[in-house]
């Protein structure tokens, strides 16, 4: 959402556009990374609607 990563492809393309458009009518808002391992259940919900197997494909990179 920061920007410092770069979502190519995959199931999560059209919830970041959807993020993406929401976060615009904020005046203030703020980002702050929490590792995986600190953020299991959040990780977790994320990925439950995923079909087994389907791997998605983000990079680093503004």
């Amino acid at each position: 959402m920061s920007g410092s990563w770069k979502i190519k492809e995959g199931i999560y393309v059209p919830f970041a556009k959807q993020a993406q458009a929401l976060r615009e009518g904020f005046v203030n808002l703020g980002w702050q990374w929490i590792p995986r391992s600190q953020n299991t259940i959040a990780d977790r919900l994320s990925k439950a609607h995923l079909p087994s197997g389907k791997k998605q494909y983000w990079d680093a990179g503004e």
